[in-house]
């Protein structure tokens, strides 16, 4: 009767099977988490089949892992293991998910579980007999180590160890000891050699060479100045034939040797391995194509990816000390030289180096520039006698380049920068050998700039004193800016960073702090952060730890004075959260759903999140928020949450910012795109993930409907349906080209149609591929079409061919539903564009999955399939309630229900991108589950949305849309009167001056009316619903912008309590409204009191409230003054609301336009181009007629628009075709509205 126990390389300390013959069950362990690499899964699993097929023994198989590794299995109806082999069928194993028999899944084994060694420290837990270790050498010591410590419960007195590991068998010097019989416990060692080979290819899934192919042999260990009793050596010898028997049972060949035969065998073996696996390494070749009948084992193996190269793919540490470094130790004691074996150590121990190593000596906060020294280890492709990378601002000096094998260098003899390309080449007088490894060495100084991006400084108030602090941006391709680099996301390196800075600031970056030192000044002309405070005579140096295989953009410094608050997720990850001094209460919000995300997408993903930290950082000036692998930078609305004081919207927007930049950390970070070409795979990805995480922490806010609104239906249907629109996958020619794609395109359309691809293949279904995705890209970059793969692997669908047409065409369909005389309905497709006239000559069409519900059952989703576009028929059919069959014509069996109140709703839940246009006999049975409420909020959201939507671009009469507004009187989901809201202000807007709209005004006021009297101005205790504050905020909103007298007065009274310091007078969701409103129908006074409030508040939320606000202030000098103040008092992030709020009417768009004109040289020299783009488009989105567009024509032309040219198309675009719905439903609004008499 034995148990066995395997512990993992991947898993430390942990095991992954034990097999037990038990006269009783035993305590179940808590549910637990798998996580095995080669050999663990292939000795387990044959064992477990053992276990589960064998009738003349009762075993029990547990595997013990660590927790972070089993939560997507704990889930899947897939709890198994496999084996796959080039030479036999694949085997299987299933087992009982947490350990628990009596739950064991049906068809699994009872007596195959899975727990973690923590989980036996609770209850009964028989003990082990045998124990079987597989980690890797270098864990070997501290394996043992920590079972004896902390899981000494788990083996009985007598156990045997069994350890399998590379090397000769011996631990380091000194540490044998670890072996030592103990008194407390008496556990004997044996030396086990195994020749099973295999590669993982994905948790529990195995390529193996065939065990048929491999010995594994078993040795008592021998110990330095060990002595045993004879009676434990005899049970030892005696557990050794038992184990041994057991093995062969389950197929894998055993055999014991005696200690001096072992030692034959592991001498044999490291031989082998010292020779392969640097080699193999080294060529990054599988055994195979190194050496061909050479030895048994290497032709046994030939097809093997060797542990060391598998190592070195992923960044980790290899086994050359215990290999290749035994053999030359023990040369060295015998005297014996081994130079074969030394050149392969310098040579994998460089690999193991290979990366950046960046040291910043100097990081002045006072002058604002920065010097450092930079290592880069290179290996040579082609020979050549220069080396070229991307450098730019920076002086770069003191070059040189060393041949690591040969420990030759050279000085660089002429640098040529080429400043257009921001590039720099070295020249060296001997050329660099093709295949050889060089280390190339330089010196560089930097300026630490104002424009928000590269290395730069921004500037916070602590105390009333200004301070400075300086952080990295580095997307697309700044990272040029703070060292020497090759800035490509396709040359991913690994980075290890240290810094010297003040001894009480405090310095980040990507990886964790590995070591501290406070020394005396070496440069003591450094200053402390302050623009008067002379530095002591000490400073600090910070030194990081190694990153992960990485792209540079995504390399990351913070140095500055922070408040800090942390948190571990469940699995064990550090959660910090730096702030401005003063300010870490607010950042507790964000902590919470920073660490309830992580472990979402760790479960979602199946894959653990890599580093051992992640730190996330508010920014005082800084432009959204940036994924830096294991430091993410904010700006300060996006990460900090006054419970009290912030709005709703500001809670949900920085709980999906959060979990948008978390998702990074594997779409982006770990897996990358190969070229911008291919931004959308991060961002698309990252935000339709954003989505589903949020959605977890939060669900009662129903995010997912509000994806429908903002994201779908208000930005990337008007984005997308005019001229200027671009692919999702758009081809970039120039990293900076890419600033122009971070747009509506890449992150709305992208994460649309990663949600219509999800639902159309099912969230299961979607997950698995992606999770294979992921696994097999890990460390790599990738192209869209090795997404569309493992989706297509995972669904058993053709999802190349589908997708394409929706990210490699530009523009969305317009499906029309015309009803036959038989009911039968008539679907037909084109290219939806903002103006009808455009849509001749276009023949874009799109496979497009195909849904719809009807009056007979509102509830059930009936799931065509995918329609071609181009034969009118189906491809596939994806679910068993689908009327049609492949092939069939799509106009054959969709039809409308009999009767009066029979209506049809196509793509139900706005769950696939595109739009529906009905015959208006349609559009008006339509209303009827609209007032019913027979459709949820995201159909009703998005029916209103279609028909102004159609009603601007000229296919519906704007009077088709007014009346379809009435469906909605009684409706209560805060998002319809939100979408209400929308599209009367866009007409309130573009007919201000008309004489017609106070009768305009007049209606809007009436429709509101009765929900404002239902809301009211206060809370309840409890409010309906958590969005209740920004219904509220809605309604108040409109009406006072419909110069409704109540409201007006209520919103002055408030406005000034508040500002008087009551800051109960104004709820957090009404703020930024009330601010508005009062600005707008008050006196320029008003302006001047947000313009101190904004001087005066430490609170990102309330100074951005008082930005939006005050350039709504009447009159033109008014106006003027409000952009004077602004270009001096406010931050570069958050200049353009002020621009933008000063042009929200037609006087001010003149007047914010003319000052950009007036100021342009001043504002260029200011300003970086994306934050200038972000004031121009601004300001130029806000026109309404043909003039104003052809007016800022003529004054860009021949100005450098380089980083928002794009931007600026489609707001002018914007501009005309407002003139043009301005022209053609002027009348039309004016007849319908004395039509109506109101």
């Amino acid at each position: 009767c034995s148990d066995l126990c395997f512990a993992d390389p991947w898993i430390s300390a942990a095991a992954t099977a034990v097999s037990k013959l038990l006269p009783s069950p035993r305590a179940t362990p808590p549910q637990a988490n798998w996580g095995a690499c080669a050999i663990g899964t292939i000795f387990f699993t044959r064992l477990g089949q053992l276990a589960s097929a064998s009738k003349q023994l009762t075993l029990h198989v547990d595997g013990f892992v660590k927790p972070q590794h089993f939560n997507n299995w704990a889930k899947s109806e897939q709890l198994q293991l496999t084996l796959q082999s080039h030479k036999s069928q694949d085997e299987t194993l299933q087992f009982a998910a947490n350990g628990d028999a009596q739950a064991a899944v049906a068809n699994h084994a009872p007596n195959v579980r899975v727990c973690t060694l923590e989980s036996t420290g609770s209850g009964h837990y028989e003990r082990l007999d045998v124990l079987l270790v597989a980690v890797k050498a270098y864990d070997s010591v501290e394996t043992i180590r920590e079972l004896r410590e902390r899981h000494r419960h788990l083996l009985r007195e007598d156990a045997l160890c069994v350890l399998l590991q590379n090397g000769l068998g011996e631990l380091p010097a000194g540490q044998d000891e670890a072996l030592r019989v103990n008194p407390a416990d008496r556990w004997q060692f044996v030396n086990g050699v195994t020749y099973v080979g295999g590669r993982v290819l994905s948790f529990g899934n195995v390529l193996t060479s065939g065990l048929d192919a491999g010995m594994t042999y078993l040795a008592p260990f021998q110990i330095s100045n060990a002595s045993q009793a004879e009676e434990d050596l005899q049970q030892r010898d005696a557990k050794i034939d038992m184990l041994t028997q057991i093995l062969l049972a389950a197929g894998i060949h055993c055999e014991v040797l005696e200690s001096s035969k072992m030692q034959e065998i592991l001498w044999r073996k490291l031989i082998v391995n010292a020779a392969i696996n640097p080699l193999a390494s080294l060529l990054d070749s599988t055994n195979a194509e190194l050496v061909e009948e050479v030895l048994t084992v290497a032709r046994n193996t030939g097809s093997n990816v060797c542990s060391m190269l598998a190592d070195l793919r992923r960044g980790s540490r290899t086994e050359i000390d215990a290999i290749t470094g035994r053999i030359i130790a023990g040369g060295r004691r015998h005297g014996i030289s081994t130079p074969t074996n030394e050149l392969l150590l310098s040579l994998v121990k460089a690999l193991e180096e290979e990366g950046y190593h960046v040291d910043y000596q100097v990081i002045d906060l006072l002058n604002f520039r920065f010097e450092g020294s930079e290592r880069v280890t290179l290996r040579v492709d082609e020979t050549t006698s220069s080396i070229t990378c991307h450098a730019a601002e920076l002086y770069v000096f003191d070059v040189s380049v060393e041949d690591t094998a040969f420990k030759k260098t050279q000085q660089c003899e002429q640098i040529q920068v080429v400043a257009k390309d921001e590039s720099v080449t070295f020249h060296f007088a001997e050329p660099l050998a093709k295949g050889a490894r060089v280390t190339l060495k330089l010196q560089f100084h930097g300026f630490l700039n104002d424009h928000l991006r590269g290395f730069y400084r921004t500037e916070y108030e602590n105390q009333g004193e200004k301070r400075v602090l300086a952080v990295t941006q580095f997307e697309a391709c700044d990272a040029r800016r703070a060292f020497v680099c090759w800035d490509e996301p396709a040359i991913k390196a690994t980075f290890e960073i240290s810094m010297v800075t003040e001894p009480d600031l405090v310095a980040l970056s990507n990886a964790h702090v590995v070591e501290t030192l406070v020394r005396p000044k070496k440069n003591a002309h450094i200053r402390k952060n302050t623009r008067s405070d002379v530095g002591g005579a000490m400073e600090k140096v910070w030194k990081f730890a190694e990153s992960p295989l990485m792209s540079t953009y995504l390399v990351a410094m913070v140095v500055g004075e922070f408040d800090m608050i942390s948190d571990l997720t469940k699995e064990g990850v550090i959660v910090n959260v730096y702030t401005a001094p003063g300010q870490s209460a607010r950042g507790r919000f964000a902590l919470n759903v920073a660490t309830k995300a992580l472990s979402f997408f760790t479960e979602s993903f199946g894959i653990s999140y890599p580093l051992k930290k992640v730190d996330m950082v508010a920014i005082p000036d800084f432009l959204g928020a940036m994924e830096n692998w294991g430091l993410i930078t904010y700006t300060e609305t996006y990460l900090l949450v006054d419970e009290k004081l912030s709005s709703h919207e500001v809670k949900a927007d920085a709980t999906r910012t959060v979990c948008h930049e978390l998702s990074h950390q594997w779409f982006g970070n770990l897996v990358t795109m190969d070229w911008w070409t291919g931004l959308w795979l991060n961002e698309g990805f990252a935000q339709f993930m954003e989505f589903d995480a949020a959605d977890h922490i939060y669900p009662e806010w129903k995010l997912w409907e509000t994806f429908v609104q903002d994201i779908m239906l208000g930005s990337a249907f008007v984005k997308d349906s005019m001229l200027s629109s671009h692919p999702i996958e758009v081809v970039v020619n120039h990293p900076q080209e890419a600033d122009e794609i971070f747009d509506a395109i890449s992150y709305h359309k992208g994460s649309s149609v990663v949600r219509m691809l999800s639902e159309f293949l099912g969230r299961d279904i979607f997950y698995r591929g992606v999770h294979d995705y992921l696994v097999k890209h890990s460390y790599k970059n990738t192209v869209t079409e090795d997404l569309w793969e493992a989706l297509e692997q995972a669904s058993g669908q053709k999802i190349k061919e589908m997708a394409n047409t929706w990210t490699k065409q530009v523009g969305f369909p317009l499906v029309t539903v015309q009803q036959n005389a038989d009911g039968k309905c008539v679907l037909l497709q084109e290219r939806f564009f903002s103006d009808a006239q455009w849509s001749s000559g276009d023949n874009s069409l799109w496979d497009v999955p195909l849904t719809f519900c009807t009056s007979e059952d509102p509830n059930s989703i009936k799931r065509v399939g995918i329609w071609d576009a181009k034969t009118a028929s189906l491809k596939n059919s994806t679910a068993p309630n689908t009327p049609l069959a492949a092939g069939d014509d799509i106009n054959k069996q969709i039809q409308v229900p009999d009767g009066p109140k029979g209506w049809i709703k196509l793509n139900p839940n706005q769950a696939s991108y595109y739009l529906v246009n009905y015959s208006p006999a349609l559009w008006k049975r339509l209303q009827i589950p609209v007032k019913e409420k027979l459709l949820g909020v995201p159909d009703r959201v998005s029916l209103l949305n279609s028909v102004f939507t159609f009603a601007r671009t000229g296919a519906l009469e704007l009077s088709v849309a007014l009346d379809f507004t009435s469906s909605y009187l009684d409706e209560s989901a805060s998002l319809c009167w939100k979408e209400i809201s929308r599209n009367l202000g866009y007409y309130s807007t573009l007919y201000r001056d008309e004489s017609f709209y106070p009768e305009f005004q007049r209606y809007i006021r009436t429709l509101f009316a009765h929900v404002m009297k239902r809301l009211g101005w206060d809370a309840a205790d409890k409010e309906a619903s958590p969005d209740e504050g920004e219904f509220r905020k809605t309604v108040i909103h409109r009406l006072g912008l419909a110069n409704d007298a109540e409201v007006i007065k209520e919103a002055k009274q408030r406005f000034h309590a508040y500002i008087g310091g009551n800051s109960s007078a104004l709820a957090a969701d009404l703020r930024g409204s009330v601010f508005t409103l009062e600005v707008l129908h008050g006196d320029a006074a008003n302006a001047k009191l947000l313009q101190e409030l904004h001087n005066s508040s430490d609170f990102a939320e309330e100074r951005e409230d008082c930005l939006n606000a005050m350039g709504c202030v009447s009159g033109s000098n008014a106006k003027l003054q409000v952009l004077e103040w602004a270009v001096e008092n406010v931050k570069a992030q958050d200049i353009r609301y002020p621009f933008v709020s000063v042009a929200s009417d037609k006087v001010g768009a003149q007047v914010a336009w003319q000052y950009i004109q007036d100021k342009w040289d001043y504002l260029t020299k200011k300003y970086s181009a994306m934050t200038l783009g972000f004031i121009v488009c601004g300001v130029v989105a806000r026109f309404q007629s043909e003039a104003s567009a052809a007016e800022v024509d003529a004054f860009m032309v021949g100005k450098d628009t380089g980083g928002y040219k794009r931007r600026l198309e489609v707001a002018l675009e914007g501009v005309r075709l407002k003139s043009a719905v301005f022209c053609r439903d002027r009348e039309t609004l004016a007849k319908w509205l004395k039509e109506r008499a109101v």
